[in-house]
């Protein structure tokens, strides 16, 4: 298999962000109860977009690695609707995954194993790492998480940023990723209750003293 140079492909902000929030459209108001089977249908709707996508790949090369990348509450699902609803959030993932493929194959990789390498890296990797602090439900709640999803997928691809259908600058994105970190805004709002937790602590604590020199005094005025 040859493949070619890659030409870096921009992921259109807007229509990326849209088809997230479809998905939230669409999500039951309560979470349906788990079934084992719906751990084989993500699988082979995966394998099938991969496909589609001219990134076939063999099953044993990525579907021994889904219970990992899958724990707790994953954006593996979420990419794959991107990358289903969205031609250039595709092609970016294809490009990406044609240049790693290839320097893989050129130290001695298999062509398979080298797009399952690949894939692993560009696909799993960010699904798992960006869902241990973005979790599937977060990104649903509001379209601010949605747009951080997109650009933190872009990111882990190497894919410039389209906006309104012109292109953003590296720096720019780097800077709008980074302000849209839900890290630190979790790390903030834990600092913030903390904060609050202390006031309170010490309003208590005053309150306390006040109603302590309150009946000194009473008693106080009582022995005279």
């Amino acid at each position: 298999m040859r493949y070619p140079e890659r030409v870096p492909r921009a992921i259109p902000l807007e229509p990326c962000v849209a088809i997230l929030r479809r998905v939230a459209a669409e999500e039951p108001a309560e979470p349906a109860a788990p079934d084992p089977r719906d751990a084989h249908l993500r699988a082979s709707r995966l394998l099938d977009v991969l496909a589609a996508r001219g990134l076939p790949v063999a099953p044993e090369r990525l579907l021994p690695l889904l219970p990992a990348v899958e724990a707790g509450d994953p954006v593996l699902g979420l990419l794959v609707e991107l990358l289903d609803g969205c031609d250039a959030c595709a092609g970016a993932l294809a490009d990406a995954v044609h240049a790693r493929a290839a320097t893989a194959h050129a130290e001695g990789l298999s062509e398979e194993a080298a797009l399952g390498h690949a894939l692993r890296n560009l696909l799993l990797v960010p699904a798992r790492e960006i869902g241990a602090y973005l979790p599937r439900r977060v990104v649903l709640t509001n379209e601010f998480r949605s747009e951080e999803l997109v650009r933190a997928f872009a990111s882990f691809l190497d894919a410039p940023i389209e906006v309104q259908g012109a292109p953003e600058q590296a720096d720019r994105s780097a800077r709008v990723l980074d302000r849209l970190d839900y890290r630190r805004i979790r790390e903030d709002e834990e600092r913030l209750e903390v904060e609050r937790t202390v006031l309170a602590e010490h309003a208590e604590r005053v309150r306390e003293l006040q109603r302590k020199r309150e009946a000194e005094a009473l008693a106080s005025a009582q022995r005279e």
